[in-house]
């Protein structure tokens, strides 16, 4: 599990986690949670069947003060990510107030209009190059879109074109040190801690890994990374 919180935000990045099995969404059918965002007091989780039953993907809502649970909003039928458990990861861009996400093997990323009742497909922009195993994405404050990914680098930023259709621009390669297929790159998270608010921890993006291959005490960690220029977040 994996929160922070700033200025009453909250970042909620993990795999199977407590909110998803301590909710309905468990019985309903759905077992396999994604990295997670939050907007206006709320944390969206991108739900895959997983090893459930449930037929098709959803968003999952808690709110962040009791972290009580709405009803699920199914994928719709036109969207890409509506079947297959393709749906590793949801984040809302604050430049223009929709939600993105990504296969697990990527070379689009597929814009959703997300109200209090229904999830509406807006289309695609492509990405400069195919990424595989993206396992999470978040939008820095500019509008930036951070991918984490279990291959190649591990992490990398994105500048999005104007538009539909459009494709993304490669603007970062920022490389993560980990031991490809013993350790797992999972979610990430984008808050900025170089004003010491966090003692010992510096950086403005932070991923989540595990070793999951191998049992022991210190499974989890967390990659801290400084963007520099700062202006490039």
């Amino acid at each position: 599990f994996f929160a922070a919180t700033d200025v009453g935000r909250v970042r909620e990045h993990n795999e199977d986690n407590f909110l998803v099995y301590r909710s309905p969404y468990i019985d309903q059918g759905w077992r396999h949670p994604g990295d997670c965002d939050v907007f206006n007091g709320l944390v969206y989780v991108p739900m895959e069947p997983g090893e459930g039953f449930a037929a098709f993907n959803a968003i999952g809502r808690f709110n962040t003060s009791d972290l009580s649970y709405h009803p699920l909003l199914l994928m719709p039928e036109n969207s890409p990510q509506r079947r297959g458990g393709d749906f590793p990861w949801l984040a809302r861009n604050p430049r223009n107030g929709l939600w993105y996400s990504s296969r697990f093997d990527a070379t689009e990323l597929y814009v959703y209009d997300i109200s209090a009742s229904a999830i509406t497909y807006k289309g695609a922009v492509k990405l400069p190059q195919r990424f595989d195993h993206v396992q999470g994405g978040e939008f820095s404050p500019s509008g930036r879109l951070f991918l984490s990914m279990d291959r190649g680098a591990g992490l990398v930023s994105l500048e999005l074109g104007e538009g539909l259709g459009s494709t993304a621009a490669l603007t970062q390669v920022l490389p993560l040190n980990w031991v490809i297929d013993d350790e797992e790159i999972e979610g990430l998270t984008v808050w900025n801690l170089e004003d010491g608010r966090a003692p010992g921890i510096r950086g403005q993006v932070h991923v989540l890994m595990i070793d999951a291959y191998e049992a022991s005490n210190d499974d989890l960690y967390f990659k801290h990374v400084r963007i520099t220029p700062v202006e490039a977040l």
